[in-house]
């Protein structure tokens, strides 16, 4: 059996988004799912905290948590 590098590639791919500054695009409410915009993509995002924060609303991603990016408003 091969060991796969899929894993590291997701890292190298988190350390190349986590910084970037992103428009919203679809509200985030407090504690709920929007989503924001990256290299042409729309991506499912959530607020760190108690945030809301609205469509066209710029945010930086600070994580990832599975398929969903983390972001603070700037």
């Amino acid at each position: 059996m091969f060991q796969s590098d899929t894993r590291k590639e997701n890292i190298d791919e988190d350390e190349e988004v986590i910084g970037s500054i992103v428009g919203i695009v679809e509200d985030i409410n407090s504690g709920e799912f929007g989503r924001v915009e990256h290299s042409g993509s729309s991506w499912q995002a959530r607020a760190e905290g108690d945030q809301t924060i609205l469509k066209g609303e710029q945010v930086k991603i600070i994580g990832r948590d599975n398929i969903t990016w983390i972001v603070q408003k700037i």
